[in-house]
């Protein structure tokens, strides 16, 4: 949940350590100064929308793909791309943008003489993924967050095409070692296969709290006199979940194959199904 208290497990002291709460303290108020920072240069120096220049005669072509399969994976498609450029004085002028094809190709058009003024100090070329869609009079408004960027020299835009050639991204990238499609995640801090917005993480944490502060009483009445708590009472103390509403209002429901099959199967977190040793066949 973004934080160090996500890795409390059973009794771990974690959260419980002045320590690790300062340590946490710390970081956060690092982590709020840099996105004070970043939201500082983004109203400085904001990246508007309009594209500069008229005659597009020069074009960034190249491909996308998946890394995996030793390099030659298949075709990332419909991929948001955007060509920038960043003036001497700090601002930003994007230059083209558009979206690869079925077989991850893309060509974004731009004018040359835009890209090559003396003021652009530097060309990224960057690859976006799509966040969220909010519909604003049944239109869609997509929002973008930056997931690839590369340098492009600006001295060797010297007309026709300039091509990146073949770009091998570790985009939601499988396990090898999982029977069912699981995300490889090798870093949770910077490599989420999928980030939530800030507001939902500080939702999904606000309930979360008074789940851990009851988990932790529990743990500790465990502790000091086990035989005075029963799963009942464990049961009774945490809200109803999804499955014991639906049972109440539609009993026998939650017992039959439809919901198997989408809450345990075809759900977020899809249960992994292993034979049972002692009874073969089930």
């Amino acid at each position: 949940m973004k934080g160090i208290n996500h890795l409390e497990v059973g009794r771990s002291k974690i959260i419980s350590s002045p320590f690790t709460i300062m340590l946490e303290w710390l970081l956060l108020q690092w982590t709020r100064l840099k996105r004070c920072f970043r939201a500082f240069l983004s109203w400085i120096f904001p990246r508007r929308p309009a594209i500069w220049g008229h005659r597009k005669d020069s074009r960034l072509v190249g491909r996308v793909i998946h890394s995996g399969d030793r390099g030659n994976g298949s075709p990332i498609h419909h991929l948001h791309l955007e060509f920038w450029g960043r003036t001497r004085l700090g601002g930003w002028r994007k230059l083209s943008q558009g979206r690869t094809d079925k077989d991850g190709y893309f060509a974004l058009p731009f004018d040359l003489r835009e890209a090559r003024r003396l003021w652009v100090k530097s060309l990224s070329f960057e690859v976006h993924t799509t966040t969220r869609v909010y519909f604003k009079e049944d239109d869609p408004h997509f929002h973008y967050d930056l997931f690839h960027s590369q340098a492009v020299t600006k001295s060797d835009l010297i007309g026709l095409d300039y091509n990146l050639r073949t770009i091998r991204l570790d985009y939601w990238l499988y396990r090898e070692d999982a029977p069912t499609p699981r995300a490889s995640v090798s870093d949770v801090t910077a490599d989420d296969s999928e980030k939530y917005s800030e507001g939902r993480v500080n939702a999904l944490m606000e309930q979360i709290l008074p789940f851990e502060l009851t988990k932790i009483k529990h743990l500790d009445q465990i502790k000091l006199e086990p035989g005075t708590l029963t799963i009942p009472e464990i049961q009774a103390d945490y809200p109803l979940n999804l499955t014991t509403c639906i049972e109440k209002h539609l009993p026998g429901y939650t017992r039959g194959d439809d919901w198997f099959g989408e809450r345990m199967m075809n759900g977020m977190n899809r249960g992994l199904f292993e034979e049972d040793a002692k009874q073969k066949g089930r």
